[in-house]
């Protein structure tokens, strides 16, 4: 078995189908093989991270459900994450909740275990929580109740990083103004008013996670962590 000595960290990405349709828009452009998962030169972030992991899972939630629902809740890659040890790892997670009708601060909460246990069980350095994004096309809410309820997901996601070493928050960007400083209805970047899959709202998310990886490698920088160990191949 070969070994080689890496000079930059792993990075893994970690979500719902945002992620899910990124990886499978990458896969299907060529741009990407869902065999090897890893996207730094797609996101731009090749001269700051060695690898990038795509690990989206259509559909999940962070908080875990009743016994009486059969929907599933977010599932950490285990093999994958002790075998990369990746330095960082960025969380996309929480807005089917809300949509399937839990609280904001229970969500918030949800989405915050999984970060402590990236950092506590799994030795994750840098662990970066992205906010919620507006969604339409909803049974339970209007797009302006839910606008408000991401809103106070968000806040809360703020309050409980502030509390907690080694977990940061990240605003996504460019999805929530129009230039007039209007709202932005999600049909502008999306074709469902739900995911990022128009081309607008791909390369906006393109660009928020190459920004989250970026903040994530000056963090690890700043804090002079040492890398996890050498790659094998």
């Amino acid at each position: 078995m070969a070994y080689m000595a890496r000079t930059k960290p792993n990075a893994v990405i970690l979500g719902h189908s945002f992620v899910a349709g990124l990886a499978d828009h990458l896969a299907r452009t060529g741009q990407y093989s869902l065999y090897e998962h890893h996207c730094a030169e797609q996101l731009e972030s090749s001269n700051k991270v060695h690898w990038v992991y795509l690990v989206g899972q259509s559909g999940a939630k962070a908080v875990a459900p009743p016994s009486e629902h059969c929907y599933r809740q977010y599932s950490l890659p285990e093999r994958l994450l002790k075998n990369l040890r990746p330095e960082i790892a960025i969380i996309d997670l929480g807005t089917n909740d809300l949509a399937y009708g839990h609280t904001p601060l229970n969500t918030a909460r949800a989405i915050m275990a999984i970060a402590v246990e990236l950092r506590d069980i799994y030795q994750v350095p840098i662990v970066k929580i992205n906010s919620l994004l507006p969604r339409d096309n909803l049974y339970l809410y209007s797009f302006d109740q839910f606008s408000q309820l991401v809103y106070d997901t968000n806040a809360n996601l703020i309050h409980l990083c502030e509390m907690q070493p080694g977990i940061s928050y990240h605003c996504h960007t460019g999805f929530w103004q129009m230039p007039d400083g209007a709202l932005t209805h999600p049909s502008v970047w999306s074709y469902d008013a739900i995911h990022p899959n128009k081309p607008l709202g791909r390369k906006l998310y393109k660009s928020s996670l190459k920004t989250a990886i970026h903040d994530s490698v000056r963090e690890f920088k700043r804090y002079n962590l040492p890398l996890s160990y050498m790659d094998h191949y």
